[in-house]
């Protein structure tokens, strides 16, 4: 498992951001985009095949217990998913 913070931004197309001016009117001044506008934690879980699950957390919330155990869960089902192999095996998630 792994945790990183995915940042990203969206920016307008040139035919949002365009505006109509006289034909001796200056274009207006625009402010430089900032690079990123947002961010988004990513948690990452794999083994040696592949990816099993990646989950984003939700905006405003922190990881506590109660959100680790949830995931853990989720995670958990989705390895009974994706590797039925390990289905009815008892797995020790920590």
């Amino acid at each position: 498992m792994d945790k990183t913070w995915l940042h990203y931004f969206t920016p307008k197309s040139n035919r949002q951001s365009s505006e109509w001016t006289a034909h001796d009117e200056p274009a207006p001044k625009r402010g430089k985009m900032q690079q990123s506008v947002g961010k988004v934690m990513a948690s990452a879980f794999w083994d040696a095949h592949a990816i099993i699950f990646i989950d984003y957390l939700e905006r405003r919330r922190t990881i506590n217990s109660d959100y680790y155990i949830a995931l853990l869960g989720r995670l958990k089902d989705e390895i009974a998913e994706k590797r039925l192999h390990l289905k009815k095996k008892e797995l020790l998630l920590h």
